[in-house]
């Protein structure tokens, strides 16, 4: 089993092996979770790249549509502000 050593500034380096074997490269971010007595690395995996075409299904409307007067836009308007 590769080791390493804790620097003092608290770094430490991922041996080449076990670099090689998962495929971890320069810059990528590893997630670290504490289990007590050991901690579990993995390479943290962000979102599928997206793009509007991949999202156009969303725009779709199904039912009927019912147009809303400025009132009760600038009102719904309101209600999302305070959400947030």
């Amino acid at each position: 089993m590769p080791s390493t050593t804790l620097s003092s500034k608290g770094q430490i380096v991922i041996p080449k092996e076990i670099r090689e074997k998962h495929g971890w490269q320069f810059g990528q971010l590893i997630d670290m979770e504490d289990r007590g007595d050991y901690v579990v690395m993995r390479l943290m995996r962000g979102f599928q790249r997206t793009t509007v075409a991949d999202l156009a299904h969303c725009l779709t409307q199904n039912g009927p549509v019912f147009p809303l007067n400025g009132a009760e836009l600038g009102k719904n308007t309101k209600e999302v502000n305070r959400k947030c």
